[in-house]
């Protein structure tokens, strides 16, 4: 036992390490569960305060009013289906499960996230329960739930009323479940088994059919634990996995052929276009994003890292199903990562909140790695809390921060106030070869104004030529990005065009908000305010 630790060719900087973090040796020293749980219980505790302060205080933005849309209880399940649905870029499940939420909720942008406490709390139930009957977890369950909760995207999509926080989830419970099922040392049997398989086939089928890239960073998982259990010989797991994927991908390729043509047409106008260099930096940084809510992990899980390699992988993979769990890991991130970028050739698709998934296989090959380490020193378990308490700190007051629509909202009020009698006249924009994208956006601009206090004309509503004794028409023009790079007449060029003004209009106020522009026309400048020929 005393060479459990000890790394060939590695092995005095290993003995650094443990002297430095307070570790004698595994064998002598208990590993620190209760302090352990206690930071867990603190960084959950910390996570919720911080998230649900953020669903308040946060603006919302044009994805969130998609889920309003596609929700609404106006039309039928079939009608939503047929009309909405089939026209949306992503799978029906969580519309579905919206839409049919209705009956119970009057679902609003604040009440669509609080939703969100629902997979929050199941995911929760499902660690704890594992850890319960299964000790063999524990230490990898406790240190992965730290990580998650500190991570960058489940702070910040908790706060948000789409399925990306339920995809999050879902993909936790995946993570858990295959690291149970690959250590084939202890078989599965009771209700560790129940458990476990009956979490699998639930997250599975939620991971698939909630967001299609999802759903192929899943596939990818999964087919590289299936191809691991045959090459072992392990031929009732192969065919387990095997049979509960295309049971969970059936309704979901079923759908996608119904859609198939509207997602063609979709395909040449959408609007993400990423090459494959800015893909890579992309994927770069996300990764590093990712690892900042978990830097002191990750640096324990480099420290092991390499003594896998030393050590030779196939006496790992024999001797420490730890181990080989964590080069499963690695396999299936390299192989999904090279199947998105071939995909992004062809159609682009690599956008930090589309590889979510990406990030949890990381933060699951840290605890892994780092897990048996870190419980063995108080010193480790501190940082790794503070590490944890920092980024749920720092990421839930950016989070929070963000006013989005709301920030346009707070300059109209601030020029109605100057002369309440100006008219708000929102602008439609681009609309992306969507048949119900301006439905979506003129709910959007009513809900914010309503929010807000303030009357606006409805999309396209023309805008006439006032006195110049009246008050000025104000043009508000929402989900617009980068506007530090363009100049106002740049913006002006852009917008007032759309409802209906032509000319120069050099007078008029151009103000930038988070995702928006308000523009305040001059009415008494000349050719300003003719309607556009």
């Amino acid at each position: 036992m005393r060479n459990s630790l000890r790394i060939p060719g590695f092995a005095p900087d290993l003995r650094e390490f443990k002297t430095l973090v307070g570790i004698k040796s595994i064998a002598d020293s208990r590993p620190q569960f209760k302090l352990g749980l206690l930071l867990a219980a603190l960084t959950a505790a910390l996570f919720g305060a911080l998230v649900y302060l953020a669903v308040y205080s946060r603006g919302p933005w044009m994805d969130e009013f998609w889920s309003l849309y596609l929700s609404s209880p106006e039309l039928s399940t079939s009608d939503a289906f047929w009309t909405r649905w089939a026209l949306d870029v992503h799978p029906p499940l969580f519309s579905m499960l919206l839409h049919l939420s209705q009956s119970a909720l009057d679902l609003s942008i604040v009440t669509g996230r609080m939703l969100n406490t629902t997979p929050a709390a199941l995911t929760a139930l499902f660690f704890l329960t594992l850890a319960l009957v299964d000790k063999s977890q524990r230490k990898f369950l406790l240190v992965y739930s730290i990580l998650v909760l500190s991570c960058w995207a489940f702070i910040r999509y908790f706060p948000e009323f789409r399925s990306y926080f339920s995809a999050l989830c879902s993909f936790a419970i995946l993570i858990a479940c295959l690291k149970r099922i690959d250590a084939t040392e202890e078989p599965l049997s009771g209700i560790n088994g129940t458990l476990v398989w009956a979490g699998f086939a639930a997250s599975l089928a939620f991971c698939i059919n909630l967001h299609y890239i999802v759903a192929f960073i899943t596939v990818v998982t999964v087919a590289v634990f299936g191809i691991g259990f045959a090459l072992r010989r392990h031929w009732k797991l192969f065919w387990t996995l095997a049979v509960l994927g295309t049971l969970s991908v059936a309704p979901l390729l079923a759908f996608f052929i119904a859609q198939r043509q509207f997602l063609e047409h979709m395909a040449e106008t959408f609007w993400l276009n990423v090459g494959t260099l800015e893909a890579l930096v992309l994927l770069s940084k996300f990764f590093l994003v990712i690892a900042s809510g978990s830097a002191i992990a990750t640096l324990v899980a480099l420290v092991r890292l390499p003594s896998i390699f030393m050590t030779g992988v196939r006496q790992s993979i024999a001797d420490d199903p730890e181990v080989r769990f964590a080069l499963m890991l690695i396999v299936a991130m390299v192989i999904a990562i090279a199947a998105v970028l071939v995909v992004n050739v062809e159609r682009p698709i690599v956008q930090a909140r589309y590889m979510l998934s990406l990030g949890l296989l990381q933060l699951a090959l840290v605890a892994t790695l780092s897990s048996s380490l870190i419980l063995q020193s108080r010193l480790l378990l501190g940082l790794v809390f503070l590490n944890s308490a920092v980024s749920i700190l720092y990421q839930g007051h950016e989070v929070g921060s963000e006013k989005q629509w709301y920030s346009s909202a707070e300059i109209i009020k601030h020029q109605l106030a100057l002369c309440p009698a100006s008219r708000v006249h929102p602008e439609r924009g681009e609309i992306f070869g969507d048949a119900n994208y301006a439905n979506v956006k003129e709910l959007a601009y009513h809900y914010t104004a309503r929010h807000a206090g303030f009357p606006i004309d409805d999309l396209d509503t023309p805008i006439t030529a006032s006195p110049a004794a009246q008050c000025p028409p104000i043009v508000w023009a929402e989900h617009y990005f980068d506007l530090e790079d363009r100049t106002d007449e740049d913006l002006r060029e852009k917008i007032l065009p759309s409802v209906g003004v032509n000319g120069t209009c050099a007078r008029s106020k151009v103000y930038r908000a988070e995702s928006g522009v308000v523009i305040v026309l001059d009415p008494s400048e000349p050719g300003c305010m003719a309607p556009a020929g």
